[in-house]
């Protein structure tokens, strides 16, 4: 058992937003977003700004050798935001990741980003997540079955049933006040000490 840090990047279109957000069942965040603001419809038209992170929370994770899944849900108290991608800490010692060999052309280490000094594993259809489950959709298989106030999002040009197979990769979740949005998120198994190469 270890514990793992979930970090949930997005945009904040108003001062204020508030969220409280669960993981299973148990309240993990409730507070304000410190983010900064960019209102939606500047995010709408905007294809440069970064998505930031919105909040975090660290949970004791009971079986770090295999992928487990969790529910998350996120409840809009106050204001707007837009809900993205989900980090995942791949060991909370940087050490297991620095001592994987690289080769010239970047290829040999864990599918990682570096977020305030840690090793997170990279979100989306990629990496420790590219597992070819659902490669016709676009999927992003850090999160799935995503629903919004009980329902699946309607997006145009975005196909799938409301059984959740559809993930929506690269999409933000535009959510304003009492709003719920929940997701099943996975979490992969932690980064181990390895010697040479990383390979899926």
């Amino acid at each position: 058992m270890a514990n793992r840090t979930i970090k949930i990047y997005g945009f904040n279109h108003t001062a204020g937003t508030a969220i409280t957000a669960t993981w299973n069942g148990t309240e993990v965040f409730n507070g304000t977003l410190s983010t900064s603001v960019m209102s939606f419809s500047d995010h709408y038209t905007d294809n440069t700004t970064a998505p930031s992170e919105l909040l975090e929370f660290t949970f004791a994770n009971a079986d770090d050798t295999a992928e487990s899944e969790h529910a998350l849900n996120l409840t809009v108290t106050a204001g707007e935001c837009s809900v993205g991608e989900i980090y995942v800490i791949s060991h909370n010692e940087n050490t297991i990741y620095d001592n994987f060999i690289e080769d010239e052309s970047g290829r040999g280490k864990p599918p990682c980003t570096s977020i305030g000094g840690k090793w997170y594993w990279n979100p989306g259809n990629m990496g420790v997540y590219a597992d070819g489950s659902d490669p016709a959709d676009n999927s992003m298989p850090e999160k799935k079955a995503i629903t919004i106030n009980g329902s699946a999002p309607d997006l145009p040009g975005y196909t799938g049933s409301a059984d959740g197979t559809l993930t929506y990769a690269g999409i933000g979740m535009h959510l304003t006040t009492n709003d719920v949005y929940a997701c099943t998120s996975r979490v992969p198994a932690i980064l181990v000490a390895g010697t040479g190469y990383w390979s899926l």
